[in-house]
């Protein structure tokens, strides 16, 4: 079988609030790295591997400056 594409996501890291981004962890709970790791601490939820999306992650800013979530 044909290995599948990565899912490429671009998050904008500026000054946000954290419910602006939050839409984001649905993408990230059905990554593969996050499906290897929860089925290292339950083995019972290594069936969800096969089903998670190879995804790379690009983190974004207009500038070099750090930046942080408003509260």
């Amino acid at each position: 079988m044909a290995q599948p594409k990565s899912l490429r996501i671009g998050v904008l890291l500026e000054t946000v609030q954290l419910s602006d981004i939050t839409g984001i962890d649905i993408f990230g709970n059905i990554s593969s790295a996050y499906t290897e790791i929860i089925a290292k601490m339950d083995p019972r939820l290594e069936a969800l591997k096969p089903l998670s999306i190879p995804t790379i992650w690009f983190y974004i800013s207009s500038s070099l400056e750090p930046t942080e979530c408003m509260p």
